[in-house]
Formats: structure tokens, sequence, C-alpha cells
């Protein structure tokens, strides 16, 4: 109910504003669980956002897995992936080859 709130009422006073929600909180439990990807846990939360914003934990089938789900909404260029660069757990390990996950 909170994110549905903050986006009517960030709508109604700035109009172009945009409410990006980061892939955190788990919609099941109320606790933090990232899932690195848009699917059913966080379908409810961009259902009443502007984006969605994932984890940057994701393996190399998320992007598309998740792009599938926000096409169910036709709202394909609404999720963004997040990338570490220093690679901590990114697909790619991140550093020198950054590029290529990028260009993925």
């Amino acid at each position: 109910a909170f994110v549905r709130e903050l986006t009517t009422a960030l709508h109604q006073r700035l109009p172009h504003a945009k409410v990006i929600w980061y892939d955190s909180v788990s919609s099941t439990t109320g606790r933090i669980q990232w899932q690195s990807q848009l699917n059913d846990i966080g379908m409810p939360f961009f259902d009443v956002c502007d984006g969605f914003f994932t984890d940057y934990h994701w393996r190399k089938h998320f992007p598309l897995q998740s792009i599938a789900y926000a096409a169910q909404q036709q709202r394909e260029h609404a999720v963004f992936t997040g990338i570490d660069v220093w690679g901590r757990g990114t697909y790619g390990n991140g550093q020198y080859d950054t590029a290529e996950i990028v260009h993925y």
C-alpha cells in the first residue's frame, strides 16, 4: 500500500516524477530478500510504481526473464538492471570485464 500511495501522491504533486522501486523487499514476507530480477515476488511493487531497479547479483538469464515479466504490461523499458563494476557477485565478474556485461 505504501508504494501505491507514494506513487499516487508524487504524481499529483509532480506529474513528471517517477517512483523507481529497488529490488530488495519481498512482497510475500515484507523482509529483505533480493531477487535480482523482476518476478512474482517483485511484481506487486512493479504494478504500482513507474519502474523497477534490480539488484546486481543477477545471473545471465535474469534480465531477459525480467523483460518477459514487464512485457505482460507492455512496460519492458521500465526495468533497470544494476551492474557492480567491482564484480562482487555480478554476472561477468565486473572490473575490466564490465564492458562485456553492458553489451549483453
